[in-house]
């Protein structure tokens, strides 16, 4: 069989851009050179690209399916295609003496995505700079999938904010949904005038 005497072409191939699988039925462009730059991704966005070969002359096109890519972008357009999804589900639960527990779970995601650890943000009023975490809690600390950290020496009286990020070796995901929340850390006042009043038993 003579072989193809070209010119070779480029046929890219791309998802629905919400976790779909790769459309192999049309070709979203056809290059010369291998390279190419897509229009603006809608973002937030989770998308995959594969790229086959095609011989001009022929018209013949290879099937592989292992020559793709993916993308994630964040909502601000950001690529978060290695760093981790956000934490769900946080919640705040004050306790005794100025101290509180934080209760999240881990978004599902692709071993290539999974997060090492928990980076843990609280400060008064709103979280200011996120340049160094209150506390950091390993992926490894999982029960069933849910995570917890307890807090103490936390400020009351007044309105907290909290933000917990995921992390991995490819960085930190930039989540800033926080919960907000207060704890007493001082106890209730002494009693004080006590007094024991005597009461009869029917029957006695």
């Amino acid at each position: 069989m003579p072989s193809p005497v070209g010119p070779i072409l480029y046929r890219v191939y791309a998802n629905d851009g919400q976790g779909g699988p790769i459309d192999y039925s049309s070709p979203v462009a056809e290059v010369s050179e291998p390279a190419w730059t897509s229009a603006p991704l809608a973002a937030p966005g989770s998308y995959r690209f594969g790229v086959r070969a095609r011989d001009a002359r022929s018209g013949l096109e290879e099937s592989n399916i292992d020559a793709a890519a993916p993308l994630v972008l964040d909502a601000e357009a950001r690529d978060a295609t290695r760093t981790p999804p956000a934490p769900i589900g946080l919640r705040a639960v004050p306790l005794a003496g100025g101290r509180a527990r934080l209760e999240w779970a881990s978004a599902a995601a692709p071993a290539a995505r999974g997060a090492l650890r928990f980076n843990v943000y609280v400060n008064p009023g709103a979280i200011a700079s996120y340049a160094t975490p209150t506390a950091t809690t390993p992926a490894s600390a999982s029960r069933d999938g849910a995570y917890s950290v307890e807090l103490d020496g936390l400020p009351g009286g007044v309105a907290l904010a909290a933000v917990v990020r995921s992390a991995n070796l490819a960085g930190e995901e930039p989540n800033t949904a926080a919960i907000h929340f207060a704890v007493d850390s001082e106890p209730p006042g002494s009693v004080d005038a006590l007094l024991c009043i005597p009461t009869s038993r029917s029957g006695a």
